[in-house]
């Protein structure tokens, strides 16, 4: 005995060849538009990160660039005073000409160090994870210690000497005693230390001297025809109250002599 089975006309209808291959299509298109939506978003979210990545660790190694930028000004001031100690040194009789060369003390700069940036960088766990490459966060964080130990071991403690010695223009002893030479070659060890840190650290992350020069570029403006005015006459101020400095100088010393 043969069982027939009822089929609904409307189930025919959509088991027929062409509704099938409309319904597949179909199907395919919305999955495939899914996956492109979805996926089209998974890969911009990627790209900002690494955007902001790569954003967050050049902003890091332009503060360690301006970093270094300072003690290799320190380093020419501290060689050029190394110099002149050894100079007066093997010949005192030099020490009243080239007494006054050591005002050049009052180049080295010890306040441009903003810790902006690092403050960032250390109280941020989102800036770490955003850089997300433990060996970059190690670099940085072993370059701000050494930053710490230069001020402590080089601008603290010169500038203390400094306002200790106040008159050494007025003391072959003084000057000699300023260890000048010291503090050159401990300048030095840190600037080569530095320097190291940060070309590890751009090499961790790929980062070139040309992409740190347009970051640069971005972060400087442009003086206005204003800024330029002010400069100059700021210059022209100074250089009158030099000559008016070296002039009441030259009056006291001529007091002295009488």
């Amino acid at each position: 005995m043969r069982i027939k089975l009822y089929t609904p006309k409307s189930l025919k209808a959509i088991c027929s060849k062409p509704m099938l291959q409309d319904f597949l299509l179909s199907l395919v298109a919305t999955t495939i538009s899914i996956i492109l939506t979805f996926g089209t978003a998974y890969f911009i979210d990627r790209n900002k990160k690494e955007n902001d990545k790569l954003e967050i660790a050049k902003m890091l190694i332009y503060d360690m660039d301006m970093t270094i930028h300072t003690v290799e000004e320190n380093d020419s001031v501290l060689s050029y005073l190394s110099r002149l100690s050894q100079e007066i040194a093997q010949h005192p009789e030099s020490f009243d000409s080239l007494k006054y060369d050591f005002l050049a003390v009052g180049s080295l700069t010890w306040d441009r160090f903003p810790e902006t940036t690092e403050r960032i960088f250390s109280t941020s766990i989102e800036t770490i994870n955003t850089i997300g490459n433990a060996n970059f966060v190690s670099e940085v964080s072993s370059f701000y210690i050494s930053r710490k130990e230069y001020k402590r071991q080089i601008s603290e403690s010169l500038d203390e000497a400094i306002k200790k010695n106040r008159g050494m223009k007025d003391s072959l002893q003084v000057i000699l005693d300023m260890d000048f030479p010291f503090y050159a070659i401990l300048n030095a060890g840190f600037l080569v230390d530095m320097i190291k840190c940060r070309n590890r650290s751009m090499r961790l992350l790929g980062i070139s001297k040309e992409d740190m020069k347009a970051f640069a570029k971005r972060q400087k403006i442009p003086a206005s025809d204003e800024d330029l005015a002010a400069d100059s006459l700021f210059n022209i101020k100074e250089e009158t109250y030099l000559e008016i400095t070296r002039i009441i100088q030259e009056a006291k010393e001529n007091l002295q002599e009488e």
